[in-house]
């Protein structure tokens, strides 16, 4: 019957005027009908609550699908070649992707803490894949993440993320995690706001949720994101320590990564740890874990979160860290960096500091030129190649100085 509908739209069309002149005669009689259904074999199939079984929709044949109405239903998506068009509706659960050259666009996916499963999954089997114009709000109380890619050839684009906070001694949702497994993948224009730590009850408070974490992957260009917001950690309980602050974007053990031009507007404060630690602040942009090659470059990065209170107080959120000396070939170049966090109180905290590296190693030392610092909670503005002291230059404001090279590191 919709089939049929739609023929007599389209012959209305025609007939009406669309195709004029020489083009109308030549589509009387057979050619009518073979041009209606060239046009109807571009339509995506609609999806409605009709046709979920169980709980879920699979997508096993390739084609384009679009929601008819807002459903509630997981969704996987098991062959390639799949277009999924949420048509400006509301899936209320997950998708998952098991197979290569899928597409997901224009809607929203709201995960629930039932579910237990970040709002889109990539698994390890799923390349060439693109993710456009999508918002995901994560429902609260079990540190539900945003999306987890552990495919390669990626595309992220223009989407909104709000991930979940976490249950009690657990963190809050990651916004968007890019797993060991995941290879070539672009972020950009993305918008970010992360979920608080749980509180503790027996166990150490958990962790803020991370803006964009990398975690062992290789080769992923961040560009033009904004990070709202990360979660705050969760507070500890008697003896147990708070969480730490989420941080705004964290290459951990990954291999060339690019960051530019994003925005990290806040970080989550550390919680505090009464008669344990306090939690450390959120940084704005942390490397770790032997990560590699990594270029940072043109961010504006702010009001970072405070340390938590404790019989030792948590370090305030630093511009960026780069942590350790197993870090190689950091660069860092044109941020403006202010507001950062503010030492808990309790034993001898770090305050934050505008870039705080740690690389001694002659071959693998970081690269930190040409940023502009202010408002910094440290008076260690520049601490580079973990030598504790001021590597950068002070300016009057306004600055009166010509002499310094377009290279320095400087703060007001």
């Amino acid at each position: 019957m919709i089939i049929e509908s739609k023929k007599a739209f389209l012959l209305v069309c025609i007939v009406s005027g669309l195709f004029v002149g020489s083009a109308r005669a030549e589509l009387w009689g057979d050619d009518v009908e073979s041009k209606i259904d060239e046009l109807l074999a571009c339509s995506p199939t609609p999806l409605g609550s009709g046709d979920v079984s169980g709980g879920s929709i699979t997508l096993s044949t390739a084609g384009n699908y679009c929601l008819s109405e807002d459903i509630t239903s997981n969704i996987t998506i098991s062959v390639a070649c799949v277009s999924l068009d949420l048509n400006d509706r509301c899936l209320t659960g997950f998708v998952s992707i098991t197979a290569d050259e899928a597409t997901i666009k224009n809607g929203t996916v709201l995960p629930t803490a039932a579910g237990g499963s970040p709002g889109i999954t990539v698994t390890s089997v799923s390349d060439r894949t693109r993710i456009a114009n999508v918002v995901i709000k994560a429902e609260d109380g079990a540190g539900i993440e945003g999306i987890n890619i552990a495919g390669a050839d990626w595309i992220i684009e223009g989407c909104t993320f709000n991930s979940g906070s976490g249950a009690t001694n657990s963190a809050g949702g990651n916004a968007i995690e890019v797993s060991a497994q995941a290879d070539r993948i672009l972020i950009k224009n993305c918008t970010i706001t992360t979920g608080a730590g749980g509180a503790s009850s027996g166990s150490a408070g958990g962790n803020g949720g991370t803006g964009i974490l990398m975690s062992s992957s290789n080769i992923v260009v961040v560009e033009d994101c904004t990070i709202l917001g990360t979660g705050a950690g969760g507070v500890g309980d008697g003896s147990n320590n708070g969480g730490n602050g989420g941080i705004g974007i964290n290459a951990s053990g990954s291999v060339f990564v690019e960051i530019a031009r994003c925005t990290i507007q806040q970080t989550g404060s550390g919680g505090n740890g009464s008669n344990a630690t306090g939690g450390d602040g959120g940084h704005g942009i942390k490397v770790d874990g032997g990560t590699l090659q990594v270029s940072i470059d043109s961010c504006l990065i702010q009001n970072l979160g405070g340390g938590g209170f404790g019989n030792t107080g948590g370090s305030g959120g630093h511009g960026v860290f780069i942590e350790g000396d197993t870090c190689e070939d950091t660069k860092v170049r044109n941020c403006d960096i202010s507001g950062t966090g503010s030492a808990g109180s309790g034993g001898s905290p770090i305050a934050g500091m505008a870039v705080r590296d740690e690389v001694t190693t002659a071959a693998n030392l970081s690269i930190v030129v040409g940023n502009f610092a202010y408002n910094i909670s440290n008076s260690i503005r520049y601490y580079l190649q973990d030598v504790n002291s001021e590597a950068g230059f002070d300016l009057s404001n306004p600055p009166t100085s010509t002499a310094l090279s377009m290279y320095a590191n400087v703060f007001i």
